[in-house]
């Protein structure tokens, strides 16, 4: 939550606080994400879009050169955009794609959810990073996740 900016009159925090689905905690958070985003950058929707559709795993340095755009001047224009950087939006893309897995049933443990990350261990940090708990607390606490990875 501290990684976001706040936007007038939306308490997400609160409204996240009070929904016990973490499902519906993520449809929160993505809604909030879009309200971020100015539609009027074809740019920075186009980047936006291409991050989303490919669940985080593009590569941030191709996307600025098909958009020829240095390095810097794409970083400052998505957190213009979007309100985080393209890395966290990145991060944020991937881990989505990653929690959303459980409701696809392919998955038979934590190995499998943490498929797009570099590792195990790392895909435990991001999810403890936006959760606040591991992935194996997590399902103790909220029970979501089916019990084949818990």
């Amino acid at each position: 939550m501290s990684l976001l900016p706040a936007l007038p009159r939306i308490n997400l925090h609160e409204q996240l606080w009070n929904t016990v689905s973490t499902q519906r905690q993520f449809e929160l958070l993505f809604a909030y994400l879009e309200k971020m985003i100015n539609p009027i950058d074809a740019s920075m929707q186009y980047a936006t879009s291409h991050i989303l559709a490919t669940k985080g795993k593009t590569s941030l340095k191709n996307l600025q050169h098909q958009l020829n755009l240095t390095e810097r001047t794409f970083e400052c224009r998505f957190e213009q955009y979007v309100g985080i950087s393209p890395r966290l939006f990145s991060n944020i893309a991937q881990f989505q794609a990653a929690i959303r897995m459980p409701d696809s049933g392919r998955f038979s443990k934590l190995s499998d959810i943490a498929n797009g990350y570099a590792d195990q261990s790392h895909f435990i940090r991001w999810f403890k990073k936006f959760t606040g708990l591991t992935p194996l607390e997590h399902c103790r606490n909220h029970s979501i996740l089916k019990t084949g990875i818990c």
